[in-house]
């Protein structure tokens, strides 16, 4: 499985479980319909394109968060997704060496599962669109990047305009 992260193409085929390689894969993978999250966002976007774009800079930061440790997660991974599956506490010791990690990959999953139920609807949009579910998941996960210390996506200048010739 390779996911497309700008310039970079990174091969998360080392990465076992497969479980925890679709996370990895979140925003390119096919999902209901052979449609990927990302897709699914923009065919949401079309009628509020402010709310797939505050969903689509959440799914951004939880992929340029991911992006270093692909690597972790070809070394680690059965181990991380025992933590994750365990839904560990911030008091517990084990798996603590990657924690935070762990807390990112919780973020991905609900992430993840929200990118399911939008491929659903993108197969039909005729049933109820999933906007109760799009900005809870914009403030809550969200708010535990926020928590995890990962940046904003920093918007880019606005060109000035020039007067005159």
């Amino acid at each position: 499985m390779t996911t497309d992260w700008g310039p970079y193409r990174v091969d998360v085929a080392e990465v076992r479980p497969p479980e925890l390689a679709r996370l990895f894969d979140l925003a390119e993978r096919p999902r209901a319909g052979g449609w990927s999250m990302r897709a699914a966002l923009t065919r949401y976007g079309q009628p509020q394109a402010q709310r797939a774009s505050d969903l689509t800079e959440v799914l951004r930061r939880v992929d340029g968060a991911l992006k270093p440790q692909v690597k972790t997660a070809e070394r680690e991974g059965p181990a991380l997704w025992a933590a994750l599956s365990a839904a560990l506490s911030a008091t517990e010791e084990e798996g603590a060496d990657h924690l935070d990690l762990v807390r990112l990959l919780r973020v991905a999953a609900d992430l993840d599962r929200l990118g399911d139920r939008l491929a659903t609807w993108a197969l039909d949009i005729r049933g109820p669109r999933p906007d109760e579910e799009a900005d809870a998941a914009v403030d809550e996960l969200g708010g535990q990047l926020d928590s995890l210390g990962v940046p904003r996506e920093q918007a880019p200048p606005r060109m000035l305009r020039r007067r005159g010739v």
